[in-house]
């Protein structure tokens, strides 16, 4: 019943206190306040010198990927980076020059480096795995172009909205890098972000059900009543469920009880601080949004949820606190004391036998990401023998692909017991990693740019326009993508049969860049477990 009242509808509602009423408008008239919603209001990077920070972000690329390339085949040309290299990074850089995000960069390089100095373990997850940048600058720990992770999945020259980069920290000491970034750019000027608990069906059910004085056995089992699954609403469970419709039509107390669930159902129940997220301004934040405290916390947070911050030009930036990291980096300081060996956990051979082994036979309790009794199995039967096969199975052990029968596909390729069949040469080049079946959006990306001829920043837009049904948007990519692959050669019939694919993929595609960054934790996990047992675990 929240709505802007009409003044008739106040003065009636207030009879015989007009003076109040207009007390409101007087108040409403002191105040004036104008937002820019147009501007942005990010912090720029304290370097203390004149370099530009194009030039500086630039300066710290090169240097980065000269340490991390030097010697390496295709990255490496005579006594410098490869050409490859070079374009793929100028590109990155026009595109992050173009829209003023120098900056954020090197805010993001600024608080990840001093983690590294403090011995503060730190690694990228999300499509930001996926720039080459992010690479040179340390962020993130997978060659972006080894792995085929495409830029244009994180940014490109389109989209105009702040990138990404979210950062994991050692749960233990991610509190230290959000001071870190308060004493940096000034504690007026950092906040967490606040994030709004809301009543769901069934907790709006049994708030009512409490304060009506209702016995909670008979809460509880109407609130039984409601479907197990997200998002899901009264009304729907009113429309699905014929015992709690009978109750509800014969129960006066129950309907009393419901009905004003229904008003309160979606409602901010509860504040609380985001996991993750962190604002940094310009100027103290108390000029651009409300702020406030969680009862009993010292920590001040924004009054308003991360879209609206980010909708006020504001800097959102995620520092989330991973336990895996805080093991790894335990485990490889017990491995110097107890036997002398320093561990380069970024170092790691990706082809270490006993690894693969122990993941084969599925004894990665322990193991990042892959600890569930579903996916011991899943490894079990897959038998991985490359890295490339970790990178899969998080992306596979997901609902979509497990029923459309992709998982078993992947495995019987892989072992040999039936063969991919590729309609068009392009399609073994970007599916033969994963044995024919689409298992990344990257990939889906790839297909749509190859054979449609669509370029790869439209590729994204045209994924996302499939998941979210904007059907104009998949129109246009549709008959773009059939006339791209008859002109490669491939009849009409099978381009349609692909695009029919690509419909039906959408929903399951996973992002690579992620899923690789993660691989790389699950690896070095599963590789401490297997030479270092007792010390890991």
């Amino acid at each position: 019943q929240y709505y802007l009242r009409s003044a008739e509808e106040m003065y009636g509602k207030f009879a015989g206190l007009e003076h109040a009423v207009a007390r409101s408008q007087e108040i409403a008239d002191s105040v004036d306040i104008e937002l820019d919603l147009e501007k942005r209001h990010f912090p720029v990077f304290r370097a203390g010198d004149d370099q530009s920070p194009e030039d500086r972000l630039r300066e710290l690329c090169l240097k980065g990927l000269q340490e991390r390339y030097q010697g390496i085949d295709e990255m490496w040309s005579g006594d410098a980076l490869s050409a490859t290299v070079v374009e793929r990074l100028d590109r990155e850089l026009g595109v992050i020059n173009k829209f003023g995000f120098s900056d954020y960069f090197l805010i993001v390089w600024d608080f990840v480096r001093e983690a590294r100095q403090r011995n503060i373990p730190t690694t990228a997850r999300g499509s930001g795995v996926g720039a080459l940048v992010c690479y040179a600058l340390y962020l993130s720990h997978v060659c972006p172009i080894k792995f085929d992770l495409l830029f244009e999945r994180f940014m490109d020259d389109e989209r105009s909205e702040a990138p990404d980069i979210d950062i994991d920290f050692c749960k233990e000491r991610r509190g230290e890098m959000i001071q870190y970034v308060k004493e940096t750019y000034g504690e007026d000027n950092v906040a967490q972000i606040g994030t709004f608990g809301t009543m769901a069906a069934k907790a709006a059910i049994k708030d009512v059900g409490r304060v009506l004085g209702m016995p909670l056995a008979r809460v509880n089992e109407i609130t039984g009543m409601v479907p197990d699954r997200p998002k899901v609403k009264i009304e729907d469970a009113l429309r699905e469920n014929d015992e709690l419709r009978l109750v509800y039509e014969q129960d006066t107390e129950v309907r009393e009880m419901i009905d004003y669930a229904l008003k309160l159902e979606g409602l901010a129940r509860n504040v609380g601080t985001h996991a993750a997220a962190v604002v940094i301004g310009d100027q103290p934040l108390i000029e651009y949004l409300p702020l406030g405290r969680v009862t009993g916390k010292e920590d001040v947070i924004t009054q308003w949820s991360m879209e609206d911050v980010e909708a006020a030009g504001l800097l959102k930036m995620d520092f989330l606190g991973l336990r895996n990291l805080t093991v790894l980096s335990s485990a490889v300081d017990i491995i110097r004391e107890t036997t002398g060996q320093a561990i380069d956990l970024q170092r790691l051979p990706l082809d270490d036998e006993a690894t693969f082994q122990l993941l084969q036979r599925g004894e990665t309790k322990g193991v990042f990401q892959l600890e569930s009794g579903g996916i011991r199995d899943l490894l079990q039967k897959m038998k991985p023998d490359h890295f490339r096969d970790i990178i899969a199975t998080n992306a596979l052990y997901r609902p979509g692909p497990l029923e459309g029968g992709m998982v078993q596909q992947y495995i019987d390729v892989k072992l040999g017991r039936r063969k991919a069949e590729y309609k068009h040469e392009a399609l073994k080049e970007i599916l033969g990693e994963t044995h024919g079946v689409m298992v990344y959006q990257e990939q889906v990306m790839r297909i749509l740019n190859r054979l449609g001829d669509i370029p790869l920043r439209e590729a994204y837009t045209c994924i996302k326009a499939i998941s979210k049904k904007k059907e104009s948007i998949i129109a246009r990519n549709h008959e773009q993508f059939i006339k791209g692959a008859v002109d490669h050669g491939l009849p009409k019939r099978d381009a349609q049969e692909f695009w029919e694919m690509i419909l039906n993929f959408a929903g399951y595609g996973f992002n690579k860049s992620h899923s690789t960054a993660y691989a790389l934790l699950a690896y070095q996990t599963a590789y401490l477990k297997a030479h270092f047992p007792q010390e890991f675990m």
